[in-house]
């Protein structure tokens, strides 16, 4: 049973079961991505998306002098130092959000798979959500 909270994108289920479906069934997937910012990595239409991927951590060499060669937190100065410790929060900040997207990006994926049906054989091979739903358009999508 949905939540009273769940939207309507979340609790509908399209099953893809013929190139009919394609539209309403992609339909769900983009509000759920859109919603969440993650359309653009997994968009069909876009042939080379941007990665999505996990932010890099700052580290502390790349706060020192060139003429430097301290890598520690406690061979920064203040000024360093305080540079390092704010990029740290947004960093910190950063990972927190991208692992929250994470989840959502695993949830489309799986909920791809359950629904695809008989086109299962089309996505098995297939690595990631963006490639699967090419996979899939080329297959199902109807043209017009």
């Amino acid at each position: 049973m949905a939540s009273s909270t769940s939207t309507a994108a979340e609790s509908a289920t399209v099953y893809l079961k013929s190139p009919s479906d394609w539209t309403r069934w992609l339909a769900l997937i983009k509000t759920r991505a859109a919603n969440n910012h993650l359309w653009r990595y997994i968009d069909p239409q876009v042939k080379e998306p941007p990665q999505f991927s996990e932010p890099i951590k700052p580290t502390p060499s790349s706060y020192t002098t060139a003429n430097t060669t301290s890598t520690t937190t406690a061979s920064l100065t203040p000024e360093q130092f305080q540079r390092y410790s704010v990029d740290i929060q947004a960093w910190q900040e950063e990972t927190r959000i991208y692992w929250k997207k994470q989840k959502v990006m695993t949830e489309i994926e799986d909920h791809i798979i359950r629904t695809a049906g008989a086109y299962w054989s089309t996505i098995e091979d297939a690595t990631g959500v963006h490639a699967r739903l090419i996979k899939l358009q080329e297959r199902v999508a109807p043209t017009n």
